[in-house]
């Protein structure tokens, strides 16, 4: 099944340090969770470095995972969150 990323207005400012510039989109879940980030905008703006930084690192992909999850919990359900990952990194 195809599907359309969303499009989004980038402020060229890194999330992560701050840094205005070069940003690239970070999809917080990836491989088969990739087009649930897109579709659910759980994605964020980094510079090219700490994209790479993430990336290479399992405790930060990790704690953006939790990170996520749990501002999503703030306005929504434990269940709606299950719904739509099918698991929890809680």
């Amino acid at each position: 099944m195809k599907y359309r990323c969303k499009r989004r207005e980038k402020k060229h400012i890194c999330k992560v340090c701050g840094r205005v510039g070069t940003t690239e989109i970070h999809h917080i879940f990836n491989g088969p969770f990739r087009m649930k980030s897109d579709m659910n905008d759980f994605v964020m703006e980094v510079c090219p470095e700490c994209h790479r930084k993430i990336h290479e690192s399992t405790s930060l992909l990790q704690a953006y995972k939790k990170r996520c999850q749990e501002k999503y919990e703030t306005s929504h359900s434990h269940a709606e969150w299950m719904l739509i990952m099918g698991r929890s990194w809680l």
